[in-house]
């Protein structure tokens, strides 16, 4: 690519088309060939940047990937080391953490994308050669273009990681800023893939609490926001006053605790204890399952749902429930799992079972014990989404006993202390909607006799 065309797709280098510098660089946007595109100059007075130059290129030119910044071109012409890569219009991810407009699916869908890029480098790329250590992860070495696809940069620190070699290390610590640094690698010990997979924790944790890992008050690592959310998981304090108020609300727990414990997995101060990138990555993509199974559950809820909540919300609901934060949470926002498959969901109190493969003499029949019922004011109503029956109910006070839909009796929870006891009694408060046909592993369905519907230890249960 020639000088005389970068020179014009950037106005001469003008100031209006500067965006931002770095330790051996300066970054521009223009239009080259009539593509966007951003424009890195090295500064030419060093060695050391001269290094720099070629080893982000080599790197560009033998690894793309999605998630990696592309290679438009590059210049090496009186004196001047350029090169040129594709734009990416919404910029470094940094300038987004606290705009509530990217919503946690967004957020989510960034993450993933990173930890791909970062799978991808420390595996050596298609050919499965050399890892590479980029040792620059931060908020600001991630660009973001029009679909909110995330793309690595700044990789003019990366190194290789060879087969023959103990993990690499680096003395120059200018490679990473501070927030991001391995706390091993701080101390003086080597620099390794987990190095990476711990700046990666932070970023997951900045794209949770809305704000960058070294904020103005810090005065070294330990009061950046990785160690702080250490401290909160070592101490078990409750981690809701440092999620992001814009996107609290849209967050299923479940999703939540998934994304949450990979990130602490991430951030563990000895780096033998930290997920690779590949596992990070399994991790997050399972978080984004149930969000969107979330999602796509609350938009298909009954139209009279809130006035249903709003039965559900008695201080008598709430004085029960005294056993953990965890479980009034169950209660009253989230979505619970069985083998990673969304098999109930709760959301203000209501539960949300699928009904597998229901009859429709069943369903009918059911109807029938609706009308006929002593106690039909407790039985709301009957509901289909998605092609599934779901029975809504009230649970006040009773456990809910069936073997099939024509024996469906209410049974006291006095009746069932023996099986749970006080435990379950106050968990049957609330709304409930049970599954018609059983629910793996919540449910024993049988042909004959009668099944208790016990939902108290899988809400707790770490998925």
């Amino acid at each position: 690519m020639s000088l005389n065309d970068i020179k014009m797709g950037t106005k001469n280098f003008d100031y209006d088309n500067f965006i931002e510098d770095g330790i051996f660089w300066l970054l521009y946007e223009g239009e080259v060939a009539n593509t966007s595109v951003f424009v890195k100059r090295w500064f030419t007075k060093s060695h050391q940047t001269h290094i720099q130059f070629l080893t982000e290129l080599d790197i560009l030119f033998r690894h793309k990937h999605d998630n990696i910044i592309s290679l438009v071109g590059y210049c090496i012409e009186n004196e001047e080391q350029i090169i040129v890569y594709e734009h990416a219009s919404n910029g470094r991810l940094k300038k987004h953490l606290s705009d509530p407009s990217l919503t946690w699916k967004k957020r989510l869908k960034i993450c993933i994308n990173v930890a791909k890029g970062l799978e991808f480098l420390h595996e050596g790329g298609v050919g499965k050669g050399d890892g590479i250590l980029h040792r620059d992860i931060k908020s600001s070495s991630i660009l973001l273009d029009h679909d909110w696809n995330a793309k690595i940069s700044n990789l003019d620190f990366s190194c290789k990681e060879t087969v023959y070699e103990s993990p690499k290390h680096v003395d120059d610590k200018d490679c990473n800023s501070m927030g991001y640094i391995d706390p091993e690698y701080e101390s003086g010990t080597f620099l390794t893939k987990k190095s990476d997979v711990y700046s990666l924790g932070v970023v997951l944790f900045e794209m949770l609490c809305g704000r960058p890992a070294w904020i103005k008050g810090c005065v070294d690592h330990s009061q950046s926001l990785g160690p702080l959310a250490l401290s909160y998981y070592k101490e078990n304090k409750n981690f809701d006053d440092m999620i992001f108020m814009g996107i609290k609300e849209q967050i299923a727990p479940q999703s939540f605790s998934k994304f949450y414990k990979t990130a602490i997995r991430c951030i563990k101060p000895q780096g033998k204890f930290r997920p690779t990138a590949s596992k990070v990555v399994l991790e997050l993509e399972k978080a984004m399952e149930i969000q969107e199974d979330y999602e796509t559950w609350e938009a298909k809820l009954p139209i009279d749902y809130k006035e249903i909540i709003s039965l559900s919300k008695t201080q008598k609901i709430y004085d029960s429930i005294e056993m953990t934060k965890d479980l009034h949470d169950v209660f009253t926002k989230g979505i619970l799992l069985q083998d990673d498959k969304v098999s109930s969901i709760y959301i203000e109190g209501i539960e949300f079972r699928v009904i597998n493969d229901v009859k429709n003499e069943e369903a009918t029949n059911f109807q029938q014990f609706l009308k006929s019922n002593s106690k039909q004011d407790q039985l709301l109503s009957l509901h289909e989404v998605n092609k599934k029956k779901h029975l809504m109910l009230s649970a006040t006070d009773v456990l809910y006993d069936f073997s099939n839909v024509k024996h469906f009796r209410l049974k006291s929870s006095t009746e069932s202390s023996e099986t749970y006891g006080a435990s379950l009694e106050c968990c049957v408060h609330g709304l409930s909607l049970i599954v018609l046909g059983g629910a793996p592993g919540l449910f024993s369905v049988k042909s004959t006799g009668y099944l208790i519907s016990y939902w108290f230890e899988p809400p707790l249960k770490d998925n």
